[in-house]
């Protein structure tokens, strides 16, 4: 589940990061971190942790919430993303 979990998160931050309009290079600097830390987690290489995931919320405009890879979400919360 961990490999599921990490492909899943790294989707989801691209996904709201182009959602937002940055580069991967804009989204790093936002954040204050270098770009090859963002492509580890938008990779799954890296799982960010709590205060970091906290970060790229503000810097991508989103809820923490919304980072919670599809995997682990129940099936209604599942439906309701996709709208």
């Amino acid at each position: 589940m961990d490999d599921v979990y990490r492909t899943q998160l790294g989707t989801r931050l691209r996904e709201l990061r182009e959602r937002v309009g940055l580069s991967v290079d804009q989204a790093a600097e936002k954040i204050g971190i270098h770009r090859t830390t963002w492509y580890h987690y938008q990779s799954g290489r890296t799982i960010p942790d709590f205060l970091m995931a906290v970060r790229i919320c503000r810097a991508l405009d989103c809820e923490l919430g919304e980072l919670v890879p599809d995997a682990f979400l129940a099936p209604e919360e599942r439906r309701r993303r996709r709208r």
